[in-house]
């Protein structure tokens, strides 16, 4: 029974456990592509209404670069998401006019930096035509960062459960086993009380015939001495 239950353990456990940690790993992968798609979203929602603001001063005869009141609105924005590392508002030739880092100010919008997550949003005057960009320049470093925390979360739930699936993966092994071992040795020992039975019951038999032939062989040999 100890060699069949290991067999069985070994064949069932790593299917459960391989079978959670698929699970995880897709899961895992959904939530990554939820949460930056709520990121992103949280990003356009922050640039639309950037932009909007500034079309509304446009719409009032105010130029782009004289909205001055932008820097500020700019840095308590950013101040109230920590993924962001800078919000930008550009001119139409790409240099950055207003900025919440002050360092990007003058700086070109087209300069490729791979640790920022960057999402813009065209500013139009009445006519249609565009003046200006917005961008949400979230970092990724900041992002992969929630990300992990979220895989760590996702593993640690996973090692509980495959080490649970383990567990209930032997006592449905075992205790199935263990109840029909139990039968198996009382058939069993039902089985030899009933040969020991039979084995009395034809013994005394041989008994029997073997004491009538001795009183047999006795009264032949008596008749022969007269």
């Amino acid at each position: 029974m100890r060699r069949l239950a290991i067999i069985l353990l070994l064949t069932i456990a790593p299917v459960a456990v391989g079978a959670i940690a698929l699970g995880a790993y897709l899961n895992f992968g959904s939530i990554r592509i939820i949460y930056i798609g709520l990121v992103h979203s949280r990003f356009d929602q922050l640039a639309n209404r950037i932009g909007s603001d500034i079309e509304v001063a446009l719409s009032f005869g105010l130029p782009l670069a004289g909205q001055d009141t932008l820097t500020p609105l700019l840095s308590r924005e950013q101040s109230n998401d920590p993924l962001l590392n800078s919000i930008d508002v550009a001119g139409a030739d790409g240099k950055v006019l207003f900025s919440s880092d002050p360092n990007r100010i003058g700086t070109d919008i087209a300069t490729l930096d791979g640790t920022v997550d960057v999402r813009s949003r065209i500013v139009a005057n009445d006519f249609g035509v565009p003046v200006g960009t917005v961008l949400a320049r979230g970092s990724m470093t900041r992002i992969q960062r929630q990300l992990d925390g979220v895989a760590e979360t996702v593993e640690r739930t996973a090692a509980i459960t495959g080490l649970l699936a383990v567990l209930i993966s032997a006592i449905v092994i075992l205790v199935p086993l263990r109840a029909f071992y139990a039968q198996a040795l009382g058939a069993a020992r039902l089985a030899d009380d009933a040969t020991e039975s039979a084995d009395d019951a034809f013994g005394w038999a041989i008994a029997e015939v073997e004491t009538a032939h001795a009183a047999i062989t006795a009264r032949l040999g008596d008749r022969r001495g007269e």
